[in-house]
C-alpha cells in the first residue's frame, strides 16, 4: 500500500517529462524579455529553470517574497531565482509565472513597491550560475 504513490510515479511519470521540458524552455524565453533578467533558454535543458537579476533590480529573495504574496511559487537559489514546472502547472501557469516576474520588477523599478528595500546593490551575490 505504502509503495503505491511509488509505483505510479515510475509508471506515469516518465511521460509527462517531456511536457516539462518543454514548459521550462517556454517559460525561460518569456523570462529572456524581461527587463532586469538575465538567462538564455538555450542552456533550458530539464524542468528547472535558473535565471539572474539584473544590479539594482530585486534581490532573488525579495522578488520570490513578492512573487509568492502574487501566488507565484519560486526560490533564491544561489544569486539567482529558481523555477521548476511540473505535471500540475500548465502552459498558462508558466505564463502567468513570467507575468508576475515582469510585474514585480515593474513595480520595484518605478518605485510602486515599497522603496529600496530588497534592491541588489552588486550583482552575482554568492556563487556564479551555473557553478
Amino acid at each position: 500500500m505504502i509503495a503505491a504513490p511509488g509505483l505510479l510515479a515510475l509508471r506515469d511519470g516518465p511521460r509527462g517529462l517531456a511536457g516539462d521540458h518543454a514548459r521550462a524552455r517556454a517559460l525561460a524565453a518569456a523570462l529572456a524579455v524581461i527587463p532586469g533578467v538575465d538567462i538564455d533558454p538555450a542552456t533550458v535543458h530539464s524542468n528547472i529553470v535558473v535565471f539572474v537579476l539584473a544590479s539594482g533590480t530585486l534581490t532573488p529573495a525579495a522578488l520570490c517574497s513578492r512573487l509568492r504574496s502574487r501566488g507565484v511559487l519560486a526560490n533564491p537559489f544561489r544569486a539567482g531565482v529558481r523555477f521548476v514546472t511540473h505535471r500540475d502547472v500548465g502552459a498558462a501557469g508558466c505564463e502567468a509565472a513570467a507575468a508576475a516576474v515582469a510585474a514585480v520588477l515593474a513595480e520595484a523599478g518605478s518605485g510602486e513597491a515599497d522603496g529600496c528595500e530588497g534592491v541588489s546593490s552588486a550583482y552575482g551575490q554568492g556563487p556564479a550560475w551555473p557553478g
